[in-house]
């Protein structure tokens, strides 16, 4: 990774955790420390994602079937909070007020695109202490029964069926890009047999430019286990690592995304000095490709300020 996105300076490795959702919907603003505590999974063999079951790439040539819809909306409990990683840093001895930046699998992907996401979604900031936390914010249903869920659990169960378990699982680590401290927060699929994190994909590769390089990047997984299909039929599996993946990627591109992250995220980091404790602010990406940025009334990522001190007080008694 060096060699094509030199400013990458992976830190530390701060492990995995699990979200198991119970209770009911609720929003992010009605959400107490509690609430996410009891829903979060530390226990190292807990929290390990599912494991690629062996020979995985034999699975191949197969079909989907259509399933039944089995659907959840994308908010609490069936939504992970983005105060968990600041409360695994800090359980872990960290000063959060070292910590620039927490961001999610997808945010390397639309700082360096300069992009709105399609869907209705938009990209939000919201401030903890010195630490900006930027995710992407979307109000819709996760399709358990969708071609993508199903290649997952096909490669790690060998059955595309669903077993109602609604667990989800993700990596933190630390990062330096540029002069900026990064807290990684994002979904880990799988391990493999030699414990590598895994990126499970059955999209067309043709899209994924640097998107999936930087998801991955993002989870810490070394491996891309990729579904080749056409509409319903898998034609096969292919397995490619990181490095690999990198490696066919021009260093003229990749550098040009690592100028705009880094751009980006100063930007961000100077209007982070204005922004108010408890408000959420939009992500505007203009067509110039620059950035600006509006305070939003409706949309919450965090819950209330009191409850933020309460669940960080509580990694404060954990450490």
């Amino acid at each position: 990774m060096e060699t094509h996105f030199p400013e990458f300076q992976k830190i530390e490795d701060l492990g995995s955790y699990a979200v198991a959702p119970k209770g009911s919907y609720k929003s992010w603003s009605e959400c107490k420390a509690e609430d996410i505590l009891s829903t979060l999974i530390l226990d190292e063999a807990k929290a390990t994602p599912p494991k690629l079951i062996d020979g995985y790439e034999k699975l191949a040539p197969a079909t989907f079937p259509s399933l039944k819809r089995n659907a959840k909306l994308n908010k609490f409990p069936h939504s992970t909070s983005e105060l968990i990683p600041l409360y695994i840093a800090k359980s872990n001895g960290h000063d959060l007020e070292s910590i620039d930046f927490v961001l999610g699998g997808s945010a390397l992907n639309a700082l360096a695109e300069r992009e709105t996401p399609g869907g209705g979604a938009v990209y939000a900031l919201s401030k903890v202490g010195n630490a900006v936390i930027m995710a992407k914010y979307s109000e819709y249903e996760k399709n358990y029964a969708d071609i993508g869920f199903q290649f997952e659990r096909l490669v790690t169960n060998g059955s595309v069926e669903h077993d109602d378990d609604f667990t989800s699982y993700e990596h933190v680590q630390m990062y330096a890009i540029g002069d900026h401290k990064i807290l990684f927060s994002a979904d880990a699929d799988a391990v493999d047999t030699e414990g590598n994190r895994c990126e499970i994909k059955a999209a067309n590769p043709r899209y994924y430019k640097l998107k999936v390089i930087f998801q991955m990047i993002s989870s810490d997984s070394q491996v891309l286990v990729q579904g080749d299909r056409k509409q319903t039929n898998l034609l096969n599996i292919k397995t490619k690592t990181l490095d690999s993946l990198i490696k066919e990627k021009k260093k003229s591109e990749c550098f040009a995304a690592q100028d705009k992250i880094i751009g980006a995220l100063a930007e961000i980091k100077d209007f982070g000095k204005s922004m108010k404790d408890g408000s959420t602010y939009e992500v505007v990406f203009e067509s110039d490709g620059g950035l600006s940025f509006k305070e939003s009334k409706k949309i919450n990522l965090l819950p209330p300020v009191e409850e933020v001190n309460l669940l960080l007080k509580a990694a404060d008694q954990k450490n």
